[in-house]
């Protein structure tokens, strides 16, 4: 990760050995109880981004039911884990995942645990005695006996003696040596040897005085309480915003045009339609070229990495020169005097949807609805804000039979009844659709990143065909 990173933060880390990642507004934490404790609005970066274990899997089972939280997967994961299931399938609402976790021993599994736990250090000390008397300098020979004072003593038998007397050697005094206990970082300490609780009172006042260089904070447990393993079935119903955005650690720029593509479009009918009423008599054969030039606008606009002129000189298959767009460019920022700020239907939309706490769905279909009156001639003289708020109230009647909350009607300005001949005039746009000639809206919203949402059979239903005839009442 220093790779990245100034040589200024490299030579702290190499010669000072200071930490780099000393964040101001970042805090590590090590379990949900930390997490817990600080406030929200918060942002978590989870360690493992397939979701397949830890405390990221915990956290997403308790935040995917919050329609307010959104979650965001940055990466393409592994097959058949959690979070690959959602980025194929963003449209599943509810599914049923298996949940692994910990659990403290208790009641009579505790007292087997400990039982079971003191066998087998009975065992292993056992198995301890057995190897220190192996490698014993004594040796356990037939005749040996043990005196009074641990003198080990030659015993003759009968009829086997000799006029040559063994010549091994025996120990006066036995000593068995004992083993260091050991492990990976060197010998073992017994902490009862420095348990302070048993000290006399003098002894803890003095200990008192001195200054630990470390809080108790951390300290770091020995030893943690017996626990076991538990599995469970549980249902999960995501009703939190879920989001791919394949970073993939690249700094092209190329997640970032993702993100801004779909503003690109609206700005470039809305820079279209403001030059077209200023401008009445602009040619037929010339309408592609303002066409590309309000999106070459555009682009400069939004985009953080402009396409070059040429590319969009390309699209046009040569019909119209590099010189041609710069000239049209000239010609239509001076008739908009240079004012290209320009309130769009999709920020009036983000604003609705975060105020009336919609899912990704009904997020969804209303972009849909707004997109497929972007080429409507008798939906352009309508402002902004009432598109979106009339493309979220059809989404919400379409899809949950939901009524225009009070809620919404403070945040958007707008009653039900003002929006009605808006989504009545949606309404037949959506059933005229199928069949129209341009079906590229449709076609986009076809794809399963976008859940499918113009295949949905709420699309074809009575209401919106009811609501498509009293269209003409209002025009």
């Amino acid at each position: 990760m220093i790779e990245w990173m100034s040589e200024k933060l490299t030579k702290a880390f190499d010669s000072l050995r200071t930490n780099p990642f000393s964040f101001k507004h970042l805090k590590f934490c090590h379990n949900l109880t930390d997490l817990s404790r600080l406030p929200s609005p918060k942002v978590v970066l989870a360690s493992f981004p397939d979701l397949g274990c830890g405390y990221a899997r915990e956290l997403f089972v308790q935040w995917a039911t919050n329609p307010k939280n959104t979650i965001i997967l940055t990466s393409r994961t592994g097959p058949d884990t959690l979070a690959r299931r959602l980025i194929d399938n963003p449209q599943i609402r509810t599914f049923k995942l298996l949940e692994k976790r910990r659990m403290k021993l208790e009641g009579s599994e505790l007292d087997e645990h400990y039982r079971m736990k003191r066998e087998e250090e009975q065992q292993q000390q056992r198995i301890k005695m057995e190897e220190v008397e192996s490698s014993s300098d004594s040796e356990n020979e037939d005749g040996l006996e043990a005196g009074k004072h641990d003198i080990i003593v030659l015993h003759e038998k009968a009829g086997n003696q000799s006029m040559f007397r063994s010549r091994k050697h025996h120990p006066m005094f036995p000593f068995h040596e004992e083993k260091i206990r050991g492990d990976d970082y060197g010998e073992y300490i017994n902490l009862e040897d420095f348990d302070i609780s048993s000290m006399k009172d003098d002894n803890k006042e003095n200990l008192e005085n001195l200054q630990i260089p470390y809080e108790d904070d951390d300290l770091m447990d020995i030893e943690e309480p017996p626990s076991k393993c538990v599995s469970q079935t549980v249902t999960v119903r995501v009703t939190a915003q879920v989001l791919f955005i394949d970073f993939e650690g690249r700094s092209d720029g190329e997640s970032i045009r993702k993100i801004v593509e779909a503003m690109q479009l609206y700005f470039t009918v809305a820079i279209i339609d403001r030059f077209l009423q200023t401008q009445r008599n602009i040619p037929r054969n010339e309408l592609q070229l303002v066409g590309v030039t309000a999106m070459f606008i555009a682009s400069k606009y939004e985009e953080m990495y402009c396409p070059e002129i040429g590319d969009f000189a390309y699209i046009t298959d040569k019909a119209y020169s590099k010189a041609e767009i710069r000239k049209m460019e000239v010609t239509m920022l001076n008739e908009l005097g240079f004012n290209v700020s320009y309130p769009l239907p999709l920020h009036f939309l983000r604003r609705n949807s975060k105020a009336g706490s919609v899912d990704a769905s009904q997020h969804t279909l209303a972009k849909y609805l707004m997109e497929l009156c972007l080429p409507e001639y008798s939906m352009c003289h309508y402002k902004s804000s009432m598109i979106a708020a009339s493309a979220l109230c059809l989404s919400l009647k379409l899809l949950d039979g939901n009524n225009w909350s009070d809620t919404l009607t403070f945040y958007s300005r707008y009653t039900e009844q003002q929006l009605m001949p808006v989504m009545c005039k949606m309404a037949a746009v959506v059933v005229k659709s199928s069949s129209a000639k341009q079906q590229a809206v449709r076609q986009k919203y076809k794809a399963s990143k976008l859940m499918k949402i113009s295949e949905i059979p709420q699309l074809k239903s009575k209401l919106i065909n009811s609501l498509a005839e009293k269209s003409a009442s209002y025009a």
